[in-house]
């Protein structure tokens, strides 16, 4: 079973159903709305639920085979939601239980979001955690260095809080009601195009502004999209080549080849989204029609004509066919397994007798229109002349229908006797007689060493009566089959088929006899035809699920078959394409991160450089590393290495981080991503303070100086600008210092001489203060006076 999201209404009871696609899947939140994630293989853990302004978001929902995940965004959710109405989210749990009853814990249903659910934490770009299992709330430092998970980290906490005590709000009709139901919303218009630039139309409520999303290029996002109103009649429309996008932009070449739609249509707070479609781009005409014998003989007679006149045949499926017959022109559907039929009635058949022009012209569903073929139909309701209606069916007599007796079918007078013959008619080809009907059908035997070309067949019929009557018919005799196929190639002129192009669509082409009949096998897969252009040239277009894509990590070697097919139905010799079709390459392995800037704790002086990150991934793939707003990709090499640069760091806010590493390659899934914690810590602990010697002031005594043991002291600031350790600088000498709750203390064992004949001399001890990062403080200067110990004590008195 397919995920899918459902809306419970408390207004009336009704649940709507949202099938979920991959990507995103927005829905418009409305009062007196719950809501429920249901999937028979649900796992709630794998699950993540947002706040992201007024929005909530579902993250990480599974879809069923390799279709990815796909996310829920309820548009408005806290601006709508409120204490009285709190819009309750739930996952899982025993489908046979009610929303409203699943959102208070019946039936294992697991509560993800309501409008009094506190955020676990956020994340680095202030996004709300409201549910993750796996989450873990960055660890914040506070006085006393003891850790401790908050509650809510970061700003804003408290307005998420308040807003979802102070309700949301409103919404619905100008009256204050909650709106009931969707608005109606169609997409008329075909989801085949032979331009690149078509007008895509449907109808919505008068009125209704009516969005058209388009992803172009297979990412799962709209590259652009457009908006237009739907008119008083409730029509809407949307000119490619002329209108001005709301958002994004069309590519200048217009639609690629494989294009997703999705229709949005609004009206007084009610929406309506339509299941997204697929929009295809298809410049190649089809194969001509092929048209069945009309009456299985291309004879109407008059009771024929009466009971109505089936004409029937084949074409390129989901297309049309465009039948002319006298003044009758009628379009025909055509069903999903190519075939077409429509019943011309005695009003919609010429009235006199005689021969006509039946023509058939196949058109598919982008609307290329294939070369027209026609044959002959010829009226006879009379019932008293001799009239040959088909000879082998279509007036081509090939190679192995000339070794056989011809099949030539007519009309006489009912009991008449038949004779056809080619040049004499005392000698006849074959003899028939007509049924009581006047229906007759003989096999002739052409003569040997008959030439190709045109030949007319003759037929005498002799009635009842002994009266004659004689009549002509021409066909063509070809035995000589076309020229094999010619630069047979698949497009973009490589020989393998990766299963993300035979997703895309992969097409073959090559040159032949203009005029004949492309007929493109492949072991296992769907068979494609066309006709040769004018130009000799033709092309075959394979479409997702046309190719036997082996499975995962498998490839197989096969061949495209060509045939080409003449007028007369003779085959050419085989040409074939030799192919490899890939199946999906096992994904990219997860890549490893090694440790960064040695610590993974990037400082002030690193993050003005740039900063190496290195780990392993699988060889040649390509590794995209970010951290923030910095990214940079870089190539693994044969042994897997790989080391990128992370630039303009210095512009990124302290904080912790998880530096990302994703692998990909043309043809293989990306990797997972892999994640690697690291601090960005650019603050420099404050300056040192209180710097004093041994006796708690600045003056080195006599008595001290002449130990030479010196002790300096002082204070580091603590919280934000704490430092871990000092550099402590005397009389030539640098130690280090550990910092205790903002307390250090380092021992010298030397002082500075005084000069001879002087009482003291005056030297300066410097300071520097260093955080675990790495980031080093304004250095703090102490004048310190130093005694001489050399000078005699002074006498008493």
């Amino acid at each position: 079973m397919a995920a899918r999201f459902e809306i419970y209404r408390t207004q009336d009871g009704g649940v709507e159903q949202l099938r979920l696609r991959p990507g995103e899947n927005r829905v418009r939140v409305l009062p007196g709305r719950q809501f429920r994630l249901q999937d028979s293989n649900l796992d709630a853990e794998q699950l993540r639920v947002l706040q992201v302004d007024s929005d909530l978001v579902i993250e990480n929902v599974p879809l069923d085979g390799d279709a990815g995940t796909a996310s829920v965004i309820l548009e408005g959710y806290y601006r709508i939601c409120s204490a009285s109405d709190q819009c309750a989210v739930t996952a899982g749990g025993d489908e046979t239980v009610s929303i409203p009853d699943a959102a208070e814990g019946a039936g294992g249903a697991v509560l993800l979001a309501d409008v009094n659910t506190k955020p676990l934490g956020a994340l680095n770009d202030g996004t709300f955690v409201l549910y993750d299992p796996k989450f873990e709330a960055p660890i914040l430092p506070v006085l006393g260095d003891v850790p401790t998970k908050p509650l809510l980290y970061g700003l804003g906490g408290a307005a998420v809080l308040g807003l979802a005590a102070a309700g949301g709000g409103g919404g619905g009709g100008g009256d204050g009601q909650a709106p009931q139901g969707n608005i109606s919303l169609t997409l008329k218009s075909a989801t085949y195009f032979n331009t690149r630039f078509p007008v895509l139309n449907g109808t919505a409520e008068p009125g209704s502004e009516v969005q058209v999303r388009i992803d172009t290029d297979g990412d799962q996002h709209a590259n652009v999209t457009y908006t237009t109103k739907a008119d008083e009649n409730g029509n809407w429309a949307v000119d490619l080549k002329t209108a001005t996008p709301s958002s994004g932009t069309l590519p200048a070449t217009g639609l690629s080849d494989t294009n997703s739609l999705e229709v949005v249509g609004s009206n007084k707070g009610v929406q309506s989204t339509l299941p997204l479609t697929t929009l295809h781009f298809d410049d190649t005409p089809p194969a001509s029609a092929e048209v069945a014998s009309v009456a299985g003989d291309n004879i109407i007679t008059a009771p024929e004509k009466a009971a109505g006149v089936t004409i029937s045949g084949t074409a390129e499926a989901n297309g049309s066919v465009e039948l002319k017959l006298g003044t009758v022109t009628r379009l025909v559907a055509v069903d999903a397994n190519g075939n077409w039929s429509t019943t011309l009635q005695a009003d919609d058949l010429p009235a006199a007798d005689g021969s006509y022009t039946l023509s058939a012209t196949a058109i598919d569903a982008a609307g290329n229109r294939a070369p027209e073929v026609t044959s002959k139909v010829i009226m006879n309701t009379t019932g008293t002349a001799a009239i040959i209606g088909t000879i082998s069916e279509d007036g081509y007599v090939n190679a192995k229908e000339a070794a056989a007796p011809v099949k030539v079918m007519g009309t006489a007078a009912p009991n008449s006797k038949v004779a056809l013959w080619l040049t004499d008619e005392k000698n006849p080809l074959a003899e028939v007689q007509a049924d009581a009907n006047g229906k007759w059908e003989a096999g002739v035997p052409l003569p040997a060493g008959l030439a190709d070309g045109k030949h007319v067949l003759s037929v005498t019929t002799t009635n009842a009566q002994g009266n004659t009557a004689t009549s002509k018919a021409e066909f063509t005799l070809d035995k000589t089959p076309p020229a094999p196929a010619a630069n047979v190639k698949l497009e973009g002129n490589d020989t393998t088929i990766t299963s993300l192009e035979a997703k895309n669509g992969v097409s073959l082409s090559g040159t032949g006899e203009a005029g004949t009949k492309v007929t493109v096998s492949i072991g296992g897969g769907k068979t494609q035809t066309a006709t040769v252009g004018a130009n000799g040239g033709w092309k075959v277009e394979f479409k997702e699920g046309d190719l036997p894509m082996p499975g995962q990590g498998n490839s197989t070697n096969t061949a495209f078959n060509v045939v080409l097919q003449d007028k007369a139905g003779n085959d050419s010799a085989v040409a074939t394409q030799n192919v490899t079709l890939q199946g999906p390459l096992i994904p990219l392995g997860k890549p490893i991160i090694g440790p960064i800037a040695g610590d993974d704790i990037i400082n002030a002086a690193e993050a003005q450089g740039a900063v190496s990150v290195s780990g392993i991934a699988d060889a040649g793939s390509k590794v995209t590393v970010t951290l923030g707003s910095s990214t940079d990709t870089v190539t693994a090499g044969i042994n897997g290495t790989w080391t990128a640069q992370l630039t303009n760091l210095a512009s990124v806010p302290d904080g912790s981080y998880d530096v990302t590493a994703v692998a990909s390659q043309p043809g293989r899934e990306n990797s997972v991503a892999a994640t690697h914690k690291v601090t960005l810590d650019k603050t420099a602990p404050g300056q040192p303070t209180n710097i004093k010697t041994n006796g708690g002031d600045t003056t080195i005594s006599a008595e001290e100086a002449k130990t030479g043991k010196i002790t300096f002291t002082g204070d580091t600031p603590t919280g934000a600008q704490n430092a871990d350790t000092v550099t402590v600088t005397w009389n030539g000498v640098s130690k280090p210092g550990t910092v205790t709750n903002g307390k250090w203390s380092v021992d010298f064992d030397s002082v500075p001489s005084v000069p001879a004949g002087q009482a003291s001399t005056n030297a300066n001890v410097t300071v520097v203060a260093h955080d675990k990062a790495g980031n080093n403080s304004t250095t703090a200067t102490q004048a310190i006076t130093v005694q001489n110990s050399a000078l005699p004590s002074l006498a008493p008195t």
